[in-house]
């Protein structure tokens, strides 16, 4: 976003430096660091503004559904595990800044991948259902550059999201972004023929959006002004889930 000449204040996890025994006033899971955030908000002009977020996927995505046992009858998953436990804190306190967006009319988009089951969390789906307007926008990451294909989905107020898209990709295409691009899991196939799946270390850097996605979300909204990067990670994998908040 920087690169397109708008000022960039980010608020990120990996930028805050807790003394000991203190939080992290960068981590949303905190006190200080949602405090933080919701000031962030609650300081947009509402008629400027367009605000990013994209939630944790790691507790809400297919692949690890064996192991965070979410499904639609379950969407809060084993509540028993840490990871889990993180998962839905950070989508209640999401869902939280979303309402305070939508009450000073500020345009606001929730990115995910296409296999999450974020959106049947108890709290976010109770607030999408209840917003005058959501739409929703599905699209191919690989058309932005991005090392991989990855299909992604979001939901947003602002209708002008789905500029997002850009059409089908191919089987050809994606096949050419998988030889010059990461490998971010490796694939086995047990006895009976089920495949498993494995991240390697490249699959923390698949989260952080491509620089040309970033210039696309300015053409969609050229008057937007200063622009806040805020950043939902997890304390304990550090990684990094979200950017630009457009904000004045």
């Amino acid at each position: 976003m920087s690169a397109s000449g708008r000022a960039v204040a980010k608020l990120d996890i990996l930028y805050g430096q807790p003394e000991p025994n203190k939080e992290n006033n960068m981590d949303l899971t905190s006190s200080s660091g949602f405090l933080l955030a919701l000031c962030a908000v609650l300081n947009m002009k509402f008629d400027q503004c367009l605000c990013v977020i994209g939630l944790l996927c790691s507790s809400f995505v297919a692949i690890n559904a064996a192991t965070h046992g979410r499904t639609l009858l379950t969407p809060l998953g084993r509540e028993d595990m840490p990871h889990v436990q993180l998962g839905n804190l950070l989508a209640a306190r999401v869902t939280l800044l979303l309402v305070a967006l939508e009450a000073i009319g500020a345009a606001w988009m929730v990115e995910q991948p296409i296999s999450s089951l974020a959106w049947y969390h108890p709290r976010l789906r109770e607030i999408l259902r209840n917003f005058p307007k959501v739409f929703v926008c599905r699209w191919w990451m690989g058309h932005y550059m991005s090392c991989t294909p990855k299909r992604h989905i979001c939901w947003a107020n602002c209708r002008k999201i789905g500029g997002l898209d850009k059409g089908p990709m191919t089987a050809e295409q994606r096949k050419e972004i998988r030889k010059t691009g990461v490998k971010s899991a490796k694939v086995k196939v047990n006895r009976s023929g089920k495949k498993s799946y494995t991240g390697t270390s490249k699959l923390r850097g698949t989260g952080t959006y491509p620089p040309h996605f970033g210039l696309r979300m300015v053409k969609l909204f050229p008057h937007s002004g200063v622009h806040l990067s805020l950043t939902i990670c997890d304390l304990y994998h550090a990684r990094e889930v979200s950017h630009v908040v457009l904000i004045t």
